[in-house]
């Protein structure tokens, strides 16, 4: 996929098994950004670039499979999981703006209670296990969605690539999954280089 420079590995899920984090530290070098797809109701596919906000640049991103140090655990217990984290648990539970870009759109909220979450979780629940907290969706939660754009190539990735995903930041930001997040979501992917 040529946006944003090109060179984005998306996982199916059927690699998780297979995979270590180890093996996912070996190709994971840019630590700058992510780009996520996202699969709508419609068939459409659309996409977003993830960075951290300008007063959290100095942080890199965090990816990691089947594990998250430094960050906050995720939610939802669904099994095999791949972690994008953006600001580590240490920095996160500040009483601060906080948040992401998208699409060089600051994203942000204000955390209220040091509530140090700052998180994407994709899941390929091979169990189909019942979430067993799915949030609330807001404002900020929805933007992440709302400001993803068309593919300017039109090409569309395979279906089966697309996950179920927990959206978590904050203390006063969100948490949401992307079968509640807005109804022309289905399942999202995100990328790394």
């Amino acid at each position: 996929m040529g946006l944003n420079g090109g060179g984005y590995t998306f996982l199916h899920p059927s690699s998780f098994p297979t995979m270590s984090d180890k093996h996912i530290q070996e190709i994971f070098t840019d630590r700058t950004n992510f780009l996520m797809r996202t699969l709508r109701t419609d068939g459409r596919q659309t996409v977003s670039v993830l960075e951290q906000l300008s007063d959290f640049k100095g942080h890199e991103l965090k990816l990691g499979l089947n594990q998250h140090d430094g960050y906050q655990a995720p939610i939802n217990d669904l099994g095999t999981y791949l972690f994008f984290g953006f600001i580590p648990v240490t920095k996160a539970r500040a009483r601060t703006t906080q948040g992401i870009s998208v699409n060089d759109e600051p994203v942000t909220f204000s955390n209220c209670d040091a509530n140090g979450n700052s998180h994407f979780v994709l899941s390929p629940n091979f169990a189909e296990i019942e979430p067993t907290n799915t949030g609330t969706t807001t404002a900020t939660c929805k933007k992440f969605f709302t400001l993803g754009t068309q593919n300017p190539s039109g090409r569309m990735m395979p279906q089966e690539f697309f996950m179920f995903a927990e959206m978590h930041f904050g203390g006063c930001g969100c948490l949401t999954t992307t079968n509640t997040v807005e109804s022309s979501v289905l399942a999202t992917s995100i990328g790394f280089r």
